[in-house]
């Protein structure tokens, strides 16, 4: 037995140099398979989603925010390729605690493996985006009295009569950019056909200067719905009438009367009936005696109503422009061979007399000064021709108006 373990530690202590390198040859063999065979790795994985955290950091001091930045991070890893090669840009979450955000808006940017026994084989080498930037607003509330608005119409023959809100006015949450937009809010009211009253459940709507409905993130209302208890009455179109007296001053003309609106739809309250309605006339006739100017008026048209008559769509007031405008004349000379002959019978032939007519024409002053020959037409009717002789017809620019009748002299064969 002792020869036995003599011979053990003969052979362990002998040559042990030439042993403890073998031994070192050994493991450096091994690490190089190894690493042959699982080599370290660098790749870069894409678009990991930014999670925005602690909101409440900015929302409790009742602020709101916006991301200015990019919102995806890609981030470069190394490690053992066979570790590095599963990864996907789901194995990682990328946060930004609104808790850290800075003076200069800038929240940092923290990515993460999910898996932690991945996490201590892998390095997180780079991020491309170290921080996001926010931009924060205040927020504050308003109230708004509550108007409305319809999408669609009554049967044709019906309007609204009138309408009840189960609320006057809204409040309104939001930031202080949105809220200075607001110029109306409204109920809005869907119809489609209704012939009798009805009620409605309306979706409560924030409207710019143009009309346009506001769609913003971060607006609270005290109430997005309210109840519409809408009145459909018959209805009835009819024209706006009006009249003048007196004479514009002597060199002047009223030129144009425009009414708008020119017609107006009315219904009739507590079933008052409108069918002997068929227009609405201003009975207060318009001034314009030794008028040299034109002259405009507003008129209140439930003055000229009968008594539970009203006009629709909250229309209250017509304007009224009388334009009055200082008249001018003006001669032209007409060549004869400038006038068309017009309706002579088949094989007739007419000849006009003269070499050329003096004519006048009277109009606006602005106008008719810069009228010319080549503005007019010029004409003669061979059915009207009375004892060899026809008027003039002329087509000329709106406003201006042939002075007198001008006789043309015609040689003409007899039908």
């Amino acid at each position: 037995m002792k020869k036995i373990l003599k011979g053990i530690k003969n052979s362990l202590t002998n040559n042990i140099s030439v042993k403890i390198l073998a031994l070192v040859l050994a493991t450096l063999l091994w690490l190089a398979v190894v690493n042959v065979s699982d080599p370290e790795k660098t790749v870069t994985l894409y678009n990991i989603p930014i999670t925005i955290t602690h909101e409440s950091a900015i929302t409790k001091a009742n602020m709101v925010y916006k991301v200015k930045s990019k919102t995806y991070v890609n981030v470069t890893v190394s490690g053992k390729r066979s570790v590095i090669s599963e990864l996907k840009s789901e194995d990682f979450t990328a946060t930004a605690s609104l808790a850290e955000l800075s003076a200069l808006n800038s929240v940092p940017v923290v990515v993460e493996i999910n898996d932690r026994t991945i996490a201590r084989r892998v390095n997180i080498v780079r991020q491309n985006i170290q921080n996001i930037l926010l931009s924060t607003e205040k927020k504050d509330k308003r109230t708004y009295d509550l108007d409305i608005s319809y999408d669609g119409v009554p049967m044709e023959g019906f309007i609204v009569g009138g309408y009840e809100l189960s609320k006057k006015s809204v409040s309104v949450k939001a930031p202080v950019s949105v809220l200075n937009k607001i110029n109306n809010v409204v109920a809005r009211c869907k119809l489609s056909g209704e012939s009798d009253s009805v009620v409605k459940k309306c979706n409560v709507i924030l409207l710019d200067d143009n009309g346009n409905e506001i769609k913003a993130d971060s607006v609270e209302l005290s109430a997005s719905k309210v109840q519409a208890d809408i009145s459909i009455v018959p209805s009835k179109e009819i024209p706006i009438k009006i009249s003048t007296q007196g004479e514009v001053a002597k060199g002047y003309a009223i030129t144009a009367t425009t009414i708008s609106p020119e017609t107006v739809f009315i219904f009739g309250k507590n079933g008052v009936d409108i069918g002997s309605i068929n227009e609405l006339t201003i009975s207060d006739a318009i001034d314009v005696s030794h008028a040299t100017k034109s002259i405009t008026k507003r008129i209140e048209l439930s003055s000229y109503l009968p008594y539970d008559v009203e006009v629709a769509n909250s229309i209250e007031y017509a304007d009224v422009v009388i334009e009055i405008s200082k008249m001018g004349e003006k001669k032209l000379t007409v060549p004869t061979k400038d006038i068309k002959i017009n309706n002579l019978a088949n094989g007739q032939t007419a000849k006009l007399q003269g070499e050329k007519y003096e004519v006048t024409f009277v109009g606006k002053e602005t106008n008719v000064s810069k009228l010319k020959n080549s503005d007019i037409e010029f004409s003669v009717d061979m059915n009207k021709i009375k004892k060899n002789k026809v008027d003039l017809e002329v087509k000329t620019p709106e406003g201006i108006t042939l002075k007198g009748k001008v006789k043309i002299k015609v040689l003409a064969d007899k039908k």
